[in-house]
């Protein structure tokens, strides 16, 4: 928002207050991740079109110097290796939704199907973005801070934010879902006036919750990517691994046993 109103004064207390108060409905209303099908749709496509405004945008702005390429950048730090690092593990780090998703899903063998096509698309696409936005001279921390002040900026910067919006919704309908979840006569799956209020109460919650802490701590964004940095790839990579292994494990075991007790029943002494 602050980048969309780039000549008015907007404080970041400000722009997340109007974030805030425009997800209000949103997350009342939205209280599974099967009811953000759409949305979610509606969100890839948005994404992909600040992506072509944004590369056309670097394309047609003159004077951009090309790029000098090297094979080991000559101002490389251990800091900067560590940020290029953690910005890769929060690239993918959406693996804790798939769990999520196959719990909404009618027959979740069927997930690895859509990974198999979601997967390299993701590759593939993040990679062309980066080589392109690196060839068109982009110089920012990303692709909207390379664009000069103007109107493409203001659509580009207000379609992100819807973006970034939507991203907050489905993440806040997994953690809204889970605290409802843990009330007294919890009914997760009921839909009369005392569920939504309930429901309600944890996601205005949360949103509450977010919006003060992040405005009261001065350092929020250098604490969330050292928060982010070190928990991100454990718990997105490493931990469903591990919790893998382990059900495989003991789903094995189950087996031997069931395999072997009609053995132990005929070896029983009869009389």
């Amino acid at each position: 928002l602050q980048q969309a109103f780039f000549s008015e004064e907007m404080c970041l207390y400000s722009a997340t207050a109007f974030a805030c108060a425009g997800l209000v409905v949103p997350v009342f209303v939205v209280r599974q991740l099967a009811d953000s099908v759409a949305m979610s749709f509606f969100n890839t496509l948005l994404i992909a079109a600040v992506v072509v405004l944004a590369l056309s945008e670097l394309a047609r702005e003159p004077g951009r110097p090309p790029h000098q390429t090297h094979a080991l950048a000559p101002d490389v730090t251990f800091m900067r290796v560590l940020g290029g690092t953690t910005n890769l593990v929060y690239a993918y780090a959406g693996q804790w939704m798939y769990f999520e998703l196959m719990a909404t899903m009618a027959s979740p063998e069927d997930f690895p199907k859509a990974f198999l096509v979601a997967g390299p698309t993701m590759v593939i696409l993040y990679l062309a973005v980066a080589l392109i936005g690196y060839a068109l001279g982009a110089t920012g921390s990303d692709l909207i801070d390379s664009l000069q002040h103007g109107p493409v900026l203001r659509v580009v910067a207000s379609m992100l934010a819807v973006h970034v919006a939507i991203v907050y919704l489905v993440k806040n309908v997994v953690l809204a879902r889970y605290l409802h979840g843990l009330l007294p006569r919890a009914d997760i799956e009921a839909r009369d006036a005392a569920s939504y209020l309930r429901h309600s109460a944890c996601a205005a919650g949360l949103m509450a919750g977010g919006f003060v802490v992040a405005n009261s701590i001065p350092f929020f964004s250098q604490m969330m990517g050292l928060i982010g940095g070190l928990l991100s790839g454990p718990i997105n990579f490493l931990l469903p691994i591990g919790l893998y292994l382990t059900a495989l494990g003991r789903h094995v075991s189950d087996k031997d046993v069931a395999g072997t007790a009609p053995l132990r029943a005929g070896a029983a002494p009869v009389g």
